[in-house]
């Protein structure tokens, strides 16, 4: 059996009925520090030291649970593993009851390995894919800023002409535009700082036929591009983010209206489903 034992890759401890350890390999020697003859007859949760990684609480020692419940016991994600001369690492273990040939339950036996490393490799790989993602929002970030102050610039234009000509009303009209593209700007950078926090989506209930509407006309403006909106008045409110939602919408009309750089007509059409 200890030559078995021996030439297992994992960490494996064995233990009777009251959780007293009566069999240690090699393995289990290096990753908790204890030696089997010191270790046996003393209680599993004093060798095997576990904890949660984040929150440094101990945890429920798998062998004492399966023991209690009869049961395959996986062990907790992020959990560490602090060894006799204090060295903590990150492991994966399970325990599983021991039963005699009457199935009566006679022990426990944990099997254990290191996973530090790879634990290690993963967060590399996550904090990769972190920075990717930070830079496809930070273009597409920049993408959409480019567009509003491409509708701010536009209106504001518009509003000089206006004022040339003495057109009060269409002075104040073309400023009231320019103002609320303004505000989806401010909305945008109080998205991004949702973000960077950590926050969800600020989502409330709303007329997505009133934001398509309103989205459609603001990315059309001054194309020679015609809308044509079907929406009946039936349409359920939707529990959304506005402000991203318009950010879809935009995108989507303006690479529509890139593709039709000649004329036509752009169709919005919104059903429930």
């Amino acid at each position: 059996l200890m030559v078995t034992l021996r030439s297992i890759g994992d960490g494996v401890i064995t233990t009777d009925t009251d959780a007293k350890i009566t069999l240690m390999n090699k393995i289990a020697e290096d990753l908790t520090g204890w030696k089997m003859n010191e270790a046996i007859g003393r209680p599993i949760d004093q060798i095997l030291c576990i904890s949660n990684e984040y929150t440094k609480k101990i945890c429920a020692n798998p062998a004492i649970r399966t023991l209690d419940t009869g049961e395959i016991i996986e062990i907790e994600n992020n959990t560490t593993l602090t060894s006799r001369n204090g060295k903590r690492l990150n492991i994966e273990d399970s325990a599983a009851p021991i039963r005699d040939s009457s199935s009566k339950i006679i022990g426990a036996v944990i099997a254990f390995r290191d996973i530090t490393e790879k634990h290690k490799t993963e967060e590399a790989l996550q904090n990769a894919q972190k920075l990717e993602s930070l830079s496809i929002l930070a273009g597409g970030i920049a993408h959409d800023f480019n567009n509003l102050l491409g509708g701010i610039f536009g209106y504001l234009d518009m509003a000089l002409e206006f004022a040339s000509e003495r057109d009060f009303k269409g002075t104040q009209a073309t400023i009231s535009s320019a103002l609320s593209v303004f505000e989806r700007a401010r909305d945008l950078t109080q998205q991004l700082l949702t973000f960077s926090q950590g926050g969800a989506p600020l989502r409330r209930t709303e007329s997505i036929s009133t934001m398509v509407r309103e989205s459609v006309s603001f990315a059309l403006t001054g194309s020679n591009i015609a809308m044509l909106f079907e929406i009946p008045d039936n349409i359920w409110l939707s529990y959304i983010d506005k402000n991203q939602m318009a950010q879809v919408i935009d995108n989507i009309v303006i690479n529509a209206r890139q593709a039709m750089s000649s004329g036509g007509t752009l169709k919005a059409s919104i059903y429930n489903i």
